[in-house]
């Protein structure tokens, strides 16, 4: 699995540098979890975490309001 997620990590990355958007479909909803924590990682790791998490993304902004309107407290949400 890790060399899955490398492989996929050097892939958003290549894409994200040109796109507004991007779309990985996991296998399961706990693979989704994993899978969005491993790039993450990767990203700070790699110290290209403002390519995947755009400060300035309406997306982000939308989010961030209904996670606190909504007042979820789950951890893996936030």
């Amino acid at each position: 699995m890790l060399l899955l997620n490398e492989i996929l990590y050097e892939k958003v990355i290549e894409r994200a540098v040109s796109s507004t958007q991007i779309l990985v479909f996991v296998h399961s909803r706990r693979d989704t979890v994993r899978t969005g924590k491993a790039l993450r990682e990767m990203a700070f790791v790699k110290d290209q975490l403002r390519i995947i998490l755009r400060p300035d993304s309406e997306s982000k902004k939308i989010l961030e309001a209904i996670v606190e309107k909504e007042n979820i407290n789950s951890a893996e949400l936030k």
